[in-house]
């Protein structure tokens, strides 16, 4: 796998569309007024980084690229024109088609899943002669409202969270601060445990209890075995007793 340049973009979230792109973006030919939708495709189909803008410019699909040297190329999108999301593992595809026949692939990251799904809903949008969708402001514009930005993933955190983004939670991390609390309480823990443990086993001794008593006692009609019957019995009331002590511990 190649390694990460300095300045990495790699799985960052790019919200706002920097002035650079959006400076080629009219040198294209493009109206800067009806810049509804952008997207980065921050990955290669064989894993490499990359950097490829997408851009939604009206009925204009520019793509520029910032890999090496810079470029930009305008594809027209109408009725026959068509734009789909393919899910993978790792990393996603944003296919555009033409006429029936795929003209683009863009390869991008879960990181950037959000953008890419409005970006496909602006193209459909804009393919089908829909209005276009309304869709959460931007960070920027988030941060004027007074909205508390994620210094981590750069989305706008709910109201409810106070100070940590539920999204950037690391579930290993509350397990193992969960797990601290329980410290001073080492000895009901570990009993705890245990008898949980030993109800889970007890929980699959009932079943095969019942089928020896119907296999081998009740359906022979053996007298002879008819003192095995009340062992297993016994053993089956002792099970259910052990079960109920554990639940109580």
């Amino acid at each position: 796998m190649p390694s990460k340049p300095k300045d990495a973009f790699y799985g960052e979230q790019e919200w706002d569309l920097p002035t650079e792109i959006r400076l080629l973006v009219l040198d294209s030919g493009s109206d800067g007024e009806n810049l509804s939708a952008h997207a980065l495709s921050d990955v290669t189909a064989g894993g490499e980084f990359s950097k490829t803008w997408l851009v939604l410019a009206g009925s204009n699909f520019v793509v520029v690229s910032q890999n090496g040297e810079s470029g930009t190329r305008t594809l027209r999108l109408d009725s026959t024109s068509a734009a789909t999301i393919v899910e993978g593992r790792g990393r996603n595809r944003f296919r555009i088609a033409l006429k029936g026949k795929l003209e683009e692939e863009f390869h991008y990251t879960r990181r950037q899943a959000r953008r890419f799904s409005e970006l496909e809903q602006h193209c459909s949008a804009i393919i089908h002669g829909e209005p276009l969708p309304a869709f959460q402001a931007s960070t920027r514009e988030a941060a004027k409202n007074g909205q508390k930005i994620c210094p981590k993933c750069q989305r706008v955190m709910p109201e409810w969270a106070e100070t940590n983004c539920p999204r950037c939670l690391q579930k290993r991390r509350i397990i193992v601060r969960l797990l601290s609390y329980a410290r001073p309480y080492k000895f009901a823990a570990t009993v705890g445990l245990l008898a949980a443990m030993a109800l889970a086993l007890l929980m699959l001794v009932p079943p095969v209890l019942t089928q020896r008593l119907i296999d081998d006692v009740l359906a022979p009609m053996d007298a002879s075995r008819m003192g095995w019957m009340y062992t297993l019995l016994g053993i089956l009331a002792a099970v259910i007793l052990a079960r109920v002590v554990c639940t109580r511990l």
